[in-house]
């Protein structure tokens, strides 16, 4: 069996990895399958692939799984959250367009807007990559929402 953590083979007992030691327990994420006929890790990372419109979706159809329920209602919570502050910030920059002679704050606001567009990817990448892992990642105030709406 494969170690969720770091990928490397179990230490011959089939209870905990050779390289990191961390338990291998027969019913984790690789094993354990979701009322949707998925992997429990696939889904999990399947509830970040579209941001919030994939987390809707699965948190509608999973009534049963708790690990994909919760990754489903983070992404839901951050990237409902981040589009919901994007969508602000690009219309206060089109208002601030209105304004004479403030064209340096636009564009400052352009280029911050474009830094946390690319933070926001790693983000996505880093939570589908945890979930694919078959670990409950909580992001600090995102997943204690989640895990208070489930």
């Amino acid at each position: 069996m494969a170690c969720p953590e770091c990928g490397g083979e179990d230490a011959g007992d089939g209870q905990v990895c050779a390289s990191c030691g961390v338990p291998l327990v027969s019913g984790s994420a690789w094993s354990t399958a979701t009322s949707m006929g998925l992997q429990q890790n696939a889904a999990g990372m399947l509830c970040y692939l579209l941001g919030w419109i994939t987390g809707l979706i699965f948190i509608k159809l999973e009534k049963d799984n708790d690990f994909v329920r919760f990754h489903a209602m983070q992404s839901i919570v951050i990237f409902g959250g981040l589009m919901w502050g994007i969508a602000v910030a690009f219309s206060v920059s089109l208002l601030l367009l209105e304004i004479p002679n403030v064209g340096v704050i636009v564009w400052l606001f352009w280029v911050f807007g474009w830094a946390w567009v690319f933070l926001i990817g790693i983000l996505w990448i880093f939570l589908m990559v945890k979930a694919y892992r078959g670990q409950r990642y909580k992001v600090r105030w995102a997943g204690s929402l989640a895990e208070k709406y489930l």
